[in-house]
């Protein structure tokens, strides 16, 4: 049995997808993060996280533009929808903009390689 997927298909297939992975950010920072500002900085973070390491999710730096995005909750969407972390930085950079209406110079997330970009 032959299946022909068509650029159309393909297309609403990953249109479902951005879909999917947007409602999965959305849905968890609006149940579980918290959002603070001080200084030059919006932050969402873990309120109940028992480790510094884990409290920060996503922080925006004013000064130099940065949006930084932890780790372990990039990975955790790459994993959970087979994407690149590039992909998720992306996605997640796109979520701040539409929620925040701010334009970040770029997306950091310490300790995930070059190669895994």
């Amino acid at each position: 049995m032959k299946i022909i997927i068509s650029e159309t298909h393909l297309d609403k297939l990953q249109e479902k997808l951005n879909e999917l992975v947007n409602k999965y950010i959305s849905g968890y920072i609006g149940e579980y993060l918290t959002r603070a500002t001080f200084d030059t900085f919006i932050i969402y973070f873990l309120p109940d996280a028992t480790n510094e390491d884990e409290y920060t999710i996503i922080e925006y730096d004013s000064d130099d533009g940065r949006l930084y995005i932890a780790k372990d909750f990039l990975l955790t969407i790459c994993d959970m929808f087979n994407l690149k972390p590039l992909d998720v930085q992306l996605k997640i950079n796109d979520w701040f903009i539409n929620e925040e209406n701010i334009y970040p110079k770029y997306v950091d997330t310490p300790r995930v390689s070059k190669h895994d970009l």
